[in-house]
């Protein structure tokens, strides 16, 4: 939500990697695809791979992150993972010789836990990867909770039109 409300009022295109990601799994394709992008003059990127991160950073002018505390993360994690799942069984087929109650999950609860253990362990990378991309003159802002973000949105210093009201929802990028 971020991300939309930057690329919005700052009249700038947005790109989204996880819908880039999806459209073009093949990693050659999607390093093509985000380094062409990210040559352009003005974007807002949202989002985050390894795979493509030095095309990004090195471009950035600013670069936020949304540093929230683990136990938010996990919860969101999770959350997303639980409206998977319940979207899922609507779309899954039974698995054979099932009574029709048990449902083939399009993902594992391991996958989402490895998530957050690799959000675990790129924090600690971060500081000297963001510090670098501040040395070649970026702008870094670390935001570290929804409040502090729904803040330095509001304290940016173009207009906000009168009928466009404050995100209410969580930002995230």
């Amino acid at each position: 939500m971020l991300g939309r409300t930057l690329a919005k009022r700052l009249s700038l295109p947005l790109v989204e990697l996880d819908q880039l990601r999806r459209a073009h799994p093949d990693d050659a394709e999607f390093v093509r695809r985000v380094s062409a992008l990210a040559a352009d003059p003005a974007w807002i990127i949202d989002g985050h791979y390894r795979l493509v991160r030095d095309s990004i950073w090195g471009r950035a002018e600013m670069i936020v992150w949304l540093n929230y505390p683990l136990g938010f993360v996990l919860v969101r994690l999770t959350g997303r993972f639980a409206a998977k799942m319940r979207g899922a069984s609507r779309s899954v087929e039974p698995v054979e010789g099932s009574n029709g109650s048990d449902r083939a999950p399009p993902a594992s609860w391991a996958r989402r836990f490895g998530r957050l253990a690799r959000t675990v362990r790129e924090r600690r990378e971060y500081r000297e990867l963001l510090g670098e991309a501040v040395r070649r003159g970026a702008m870094l802002v670390e935001l570290r909770s929804e409040t502090e973000a729904r803040a330095w949105l509001g304290s940016l210093p173009w207009p906000r039109p009168r009928d466009e009201p404050m995100p209410e929802g969580p930002p995230s990028c």
